[in-house]
């Protein structure tokens, strides 16, 4: 009993320590998300409206536990003038611990039909010259699975360049009507439009939020 008792108080000790529960940190990075890839196309008389686009989103969990983290849920909702424009996700994964882990939602969809009317305007609205730019909202919802469900949530808006990181020249309407319609917006409302490029401001900046978390 007596060489018992100082095993069993020191494994004790041990397992209280590595499994008390630590931080867990999960960011987006704000200056990472990304505009791939985008067109868009006015009605006629034999199409409708649509609206295409490639979004990327980076994020990072940073996991201080002894133990990994299961990420169950991490997804992403884009939102432009007040319209969702895309979704996407990413699979369920495991924050190893004692480290950060990276991860990038992808996004990308085509939308059609009288919804996208609005959305097509103003963008062409605000993107009729490439160094203009277009205010995204992200709904981003980050869920750990745990005994004890923990869901991080974030609500953020960017303006992101007109400019796709794929290309080297802005998107254009397709369709005269729309291009006059732009047009005719720029020159009563646009002033001197701040100079701006998919490269300006490569460095990270994140947004964070954290909770210490168990396994028990």
């Amino acid at each position: 009993m007596l060489i018992g008792t100082p095993i069993f108080l020191v494994g004790a000790a041990l397992a209280v320590y590595f499994l008390w529960p630590r931080t867990v940190e999960v960011c987006v990075d704000l200056k990472g998300i990304r505009l791939d890839d985008v067109s868009y196309e006015g009605a006629t008389l034999i199409r409708e409206h649509s609206f295409a686009v490639n979004l990327t989103v980076p994020s990072r969990i940073k996991n201080e536990n002894y133990f990994g983290i299961p990420v169950k849920e991490a997804g992403v909702v884009a939102f432009y003038n007040d319209v969702n424009i895309a979704e996407g996700n990413v699979n369920s994964f495991t924050a190893d611990p004692r480290t950060e882990t990276f991860k990038t939602a992808s996004l990308s969809t085509k939308q059609t039909g009288q919804s996208m009317q609005s959305v097509v305007v103003k963008f062409a609205q605000d993107c009729f010259r490439a160094d203009g730019s277009w205010n995204v909202k992200f709904g981003i919802t980050v869920t750990l699975d745990l005994p004890k469900e923990v869901t991080f949530t974030f609500d953020i808006a960017e303006d992101l360049p007109c400019l796709p990181s794929r290309s080297q020249s802005a998107p254009r309407p397709t369709d005269k009507a729309l291009s006059r319609l732009v047009s005719k917006h720029y020159h009563s409302r646009h002033v001197s439009p701040k100079l701006q490029s998919s490269d300006e401001g490569s460095e990270q900046r994140w947004e964070c939020q954290s909770a210490t978390v168990s396994e028990l």
